[in-house]
């Protein structure tokens, strides 16, 4: 009868995480914030896809720190095996220059088709460059009917992150806000950039209502701009 179940900074192998999630099918909210904390070592393998796999009752999931590659190996599909239908909430932590994360963060959202909300934390490894593509025709088949918020976070505004971002805006005719908070590490010039790339230049747009919010670090308030 479980419906929550929240890990923070806890040591646990992947097999015995993959035993909880099993034994709770009622499962509505999951939340694993943990730097380091899962082991994969003695035969102990869960992919980010088998973890998914595990939650198809959950409504809300917000992962934050799977530090090993590994765990997101192996996706060669655009969709889970089984559908997420009951995912409203999705919260990630990604890597977009790592092509393995943004495989498998797409096909968890490719396979929820009633998520309502999206919010990603985008980090960097150090002294990592982005030479990671995100190509939009890979994913035509994307749907989000029901999205009505997209956040990111600690957006460097690189190549794949901003096509995340227009694939996302593409797909979803009912999103109602897509708010961009910018990393410390983007100029001024850069943002300005990044506006006439989202605004003056043409792409698919689903939704004609969805207000763009752009927020510089703390320093300058936020620039609204309503497509």
């Amino acid at each position: 009868m479980l419906k929550s179940l929240k890990f923070y900074e806890v040591d646990i192998t992947a097999t015995m995480l993959q035993r909880f999630l099993i034994s709770c099918p009622l499962l509505e909210e999951f939340t694993w914030i943990g730097y380091d904390c899962l082991d994969f070592t003695g035969g102990n393998k869960c992919t980010f896809i088998e973890l998914f796999t595990c939650l198809s009752s959950v409504q809300v999931v917000n992962i934050s720190w799977f530090d090993n590659r590994d765990f997101y190996a192996g996706v060669i599909s655009q969709k889970l095996p089984t559908s997420l239908v009951y995912l409203r909430i999705l919260v990630l932590q990604v890597c977009f220059h790592e092509q393995d994360q943004i495989s498998s963060t797409l096909c968890v959202i490719n396979s929820s088709p009633n998520l309502e909300k999206i919010n990603l934390r985008l980090i960097r490894y150090v002294a990592q460059t982005c030479t990671t593509l995100l190509d939009p025709q890979d994913y035509l088949g994307l749907n989000l009917d029901h999205l009505k918020e997209l956040v990111i976070t600690s957006f460097h505004n690189y190549a794949s992150e901003m096509e995340f971002v227009k694939l996302i805006m593409g797909k979803s005719p009912l999103l109602k806000k897509a708010r961009i908070k910018l990393s410390t590490s983007v100029s001024v010039d850069e943002e300005v950039k990044m506006l006439r790339d989202l605004v003056y230049l043409q792409f698919p747009r689903a939704s004609p209502e969805a207000k763009l919010i752009i927020e510089r670090p703390k320093t300058l308030p936020a620039k609204a701009i309503k497509f």
